[in-house]
């Protein structure tokens, strides 16, 4: 791909191959890292049981495990896309350097 200024852009599948690596563990950490307060939180809140500060500290744990599960999912996401588009540019260089290498009629 030519950019303006004459520089080009040139895919790396490897490197696109680690980074998705990467986000998925990155997402394995997110949910491991969630288990320990899930459990502190459901403790506290049954302690709290009947009391108003129990309420809101239920809906709150809600919220946070809420936008955590969406990050969760969403680096999910990333590691998929980083690594469908690794392959896929993995094939078409493949498919280019084969077509070079075939003779010419």
């Amino acid at each position: 791909m030519s950019l303006t200024g004459g520089q080009t852009l040139k895919a790396d599948p490897p490197l696109l191959s680690k980074a998705a690596q990467n986000a998925h563990a990155l997402q394995a950490a997110v949910e491991s890292e969630l288990a320990g307060p899930a459990e502190q939180m459901a403790a506290a809140a049954t302690a709290l049981t009947g009391r108003t500060l129990g309420g809101r500290l239920q809906t709150t744990w809600s919220i946070w495990s809420d936008q955590a599960n969406n990050l969760q999912l969403e680096i999910g996401r990333l590691s998929a896309d980083l690594d469908t588009t690794a392959k896929n540019y993995a094939q078409a260089e493949a498919a280019v350097q084969a077509q070079f290498a075939r003779p010419q009629q």
